[in-house]
């Protein structure tokens, strides 16, 4: 599968693969967000900003850990849907 997407510089100075998505909010419509390409993480995580663009409930989604090689930060789970766009770009 190809997909559609850039080369971006993030904060770090690290250039990445990013993709930009649609996000279903609570009220239905799509939030468009970039999203790094991480073809071995077993979870999608989202920013604390994008979670609150959703209009999610957190204290409706259980709280747990996530881990990796930088170490581990509590987060909460959440069920929504994800869409890629038809033209690259948007």
């Amino acid at each position: 599968m190809i997909f559609a997407g850039r080369w971006k510089t993030l904060e770090d100075g690290v250039t990445r693969p990013i993709i930009r998505l649609g996000v279903r909010a609570v009220d239905r419509s799509f939030v468009a967000a970039d999203f790094l390409i991480d073809s071995g993480a077993d979870h999608t995580v989202f920013s604390a900003a994008l979670y609150e663009r959703l209009n999610s409930d957190a204290s409706a989604s259980a709280e747990i850990t996530l881990s990796g090689i930088g170490g581990s930060l509590p987060a909460r789970l959440t069920t929504t849907g994800m869409a890629l766009t038809d033209k690259p770009g948007q």
